[in-house]
């Protein structure tokens, strides 16, 4: 089965540049579809304790949510550099826009990074909740081919499932 479809996680982060530069590299080979979503929320900690001194902080957050969208959107287009690249965004909890994102998609390809400011998606959580297979890059990963494939195995229905899913990107190994 080929890869058809790749959702990238594109949530902000302190260093995304790797993800796209790899996502870019791969899909040289693969020739998929690209769609990035990018859902930025404050992190918890930030969010109360800054409507709790001053409610007007919000929008002074959501303005920052913002700013780091179209950082990430800057760095993903250009690395990137594809005509027909599908891109989702907006201020709230990535979780969901994911999980929808993901129904259609035949891979997700998200990055062991996380932010200073803004909440990361689970990624476990996203493959449970949708049955997408989740390749989880490293998170100083530099662009390269797949030169080694590691599968860990248990015998039972799901784990056929998702090798079966992995065949293309074992077949680049």
């Amino acid at each position: 089965m080929p890869i058809q479809d790749i959702l990238i996680e594109a949530c902000p982060k302190d260093n995304i540049a790797p993800l796209f530069a790899w996502a870019a590299h791969i899909n040289a080979r693969l020739e998929a579809r690209l769609s990035c979503v990018s859902y930025a929320w404050p992190r918890t900690a930030d969010f109360v304790q800054s409507t709790i001194l001053n409610p007007l902080v919000t929008s002074e957050l959501e303005q920052r949510m913002e700013t780091e969208l179209a950082t990430v959107r800057r760095i993903g287009e250009k690395a990137l550099q594809s005509p027909d690249l599908d891109w989702c965004s907006g201020v709230g909890q990535p979780d969901e826009a994911l999980v929808d994102h993901l129904y259609t998609a035949d891979l997700l390809v998200t990055i062991a990074q996380t932010s200073a400011h803004c909440v990361t998606p689970d990624p476990i959580d996203l493959a449970v909740r949708s049955g997408t297979p989740v390749l989880r890059l490293k998170s100083d990963i530099e662009p390269s081919d797949i030169d080694v494939a590691v599968v860990a195995w248990k015998d039972c229905a799901a784990a056929r499932r998702a090798l079966h899913s992995a065949r293309a990107l074992l077949a680049l190994a």
